[in-house]
Order: structure tokens, then sequence, then C-alpha cells
């Protein structure tokens, strides 16, 4: 279980929003601007206020590790393996036909990514509702005195 510890900015009885600090981790991450914007030591992070958080208060998040897993191996290695495939096929399928086949190898390769892109943004639906594993839960509402709070000050 991944879990990063937070100040509740907004609280809901719904939902709340949680200032999380980037953890050390995410200094290395490539990917580190996809998760809010390239400036800033915090990230806002929505999350369905399950324990009654109230604004203020100091929550821990958490997200299943192999929904982390998953969701990195479908979001690279998916499109990657549509490209390799696509354009295996678009070679084997122009080799008979035409003089050079790179140019429907190519072709074929970026149809079939294009494609396992449109497959994974069909999944990222069906992972973003609130009954699902892959979005980050309030696992506990934690003691005052637990944890420095996250600055909010973006300097």
């Amino acid at each position: 279980m991944l879990t990063e510890t937070g100040v509740v900015e907004k609280a809901s009885p719904e939902t709340a929003v949680v200032l999380v600090e980037r953890s050390s981790a995410c200094e290395h991450c490539r990917s580190r601007g996809a998760c809010e914007t390239f400036s800033g030591r915090t990230m806002r992070v929505e999350v369905e206020n399950e324990l009654g958080a109230a604004e203020g208060d100091r929550v821990e998040i958490s997200v299943p590790a192999a929904s982390v897993l998953k969701l990195s191996f479908l979001v690279y290695l998916v499109p990657v393996a549509a490209l390799v495939a696509g354009a295996y096929v678009g070679e084997l399928w122009a080799e008979g036909v035409v003089e050079d086949p790179t140019p429907y190898a190519l072709v074929a390769g970026v149809l079939a990514m294009v494609g396992a892109f449109l497959l994974v943004r069909r999944f990222e639906r069906s992972a973003s509702r609130p009954s699902s594993d892959y979005l980050p839960r309030m696992s506990r509402v934690l003691p005052a005195s637990e944890g420095d709070p996250p600055s909010c000050d973006n300097r």
C-alpha cells in the first residue's frame, strides 16, 4: 500500500481536497509533472471523505501498490507493445505487395498505438469511478501531533 500524509484544505460530507507534500520519490520520477503543475512542492488530491475529516485535519491517503503497478503497465507498456506488434503486422502484410514495406509498417504501428491509447482512455473512464480500486482513498485521520504538516508555501 502506497501512503502519503496531508492536510485537508477543503472538506464536504462527500469529498475532501487534501494538500500532500511531494515525497522524495517524486523528485526522481520522470512523470512528476503529470500529478499537478511542474512547480511547487504540494499537490492537491481529491478523495472521498469516508472518514468525515474536517478542514485542517491531518489525514493519510493510500493507493494499493498492485493498482499502481497495473496502471503503470497499462499506460506505458501496452501502447509500446501495440506499436511494435502493429509495425510487425504491417511489414508482414506489405512484404509481398510492395518493394519497401517500411512505410506500411510505420503506418500500421502508429495506428495500433493510437488504438491502444483509445483503449487506455476508455479504461481510464471506468477506473475513475468512485468505487474504483485505482483511486486514492482516505485511510485514517491522524492525531495533530503525528508528522509535520506539508508546507502550503510554493516558494
